[in-house]
């Protein structure tokens, strides 16, 4: 794991310790616990920038009251919508790039055949799938827009 991921980590945990404080730090008790807990939010970020992490520190600020899990947090610095919000929108319209992306693995003709409680029972299914998708294309995405601007300062 590089040290920049590591000292990211650090920052998030201490972060979440100021911003959630016994919720946070309660969880972990013991220094194996602690080291343990950094070595799986390492993995589970591997590959964000500290601005997507910024991102994510922000949102859970305003809608997380209890420290959110490494999913939670992903999707949060993603921007991705939870799955009941992902559901209602296959099922009446709503349109962000999770929700079409749920609709194109359940398929025109079943979107427009269900019955409102079997798409959204179907887009609550095939969520997981979908988010691993969006968030792979946001992240390359991401590290595109990044590179290009570290191209220009030379």
């Amino acid at each position: 794991m590089n040290r920049q991921l590591l000292t990211l980590i650090d920052q998030l945990f201490a972060r979440f310790g100021a911003i959630y404080s016994h919720k946070w730090t309660s969880t972990f008790t013991s220094d194996d616990m602690w080291a343990l807990a950094k070595a799986e939010w390492a993995e589970g970020l591997e590959g964000f920038t500290a601005e997507i992490v910024l991102h994510g520190v922000k949102q859970a600020k305003q809608k997380c009251e209890w420290p959110p899990s490494i999913a939670e947090f992903r999707r949060l610095c993603l921007g991705i919508p939870d799955a009941d919000t992902v559901a209602m929108r296959v099922a009446r319209g709503g349109n962000d790039q999770v929700s079409d992306t749920v609709r194109t693995l359940i398929g025109t003709w079943s979107c427009r055949r269900l019955d409102e409680g079997s798409l959204m029972a179907k887009a609550k299914a095939l969520y997981p799938e979908a988010v691993e998708l969006v968030s792979q294309s946001k992240l390359r995405h991401l590290h595109a827009i990044e590179s290009d601007n570290t191209k220009g300062v030379a």
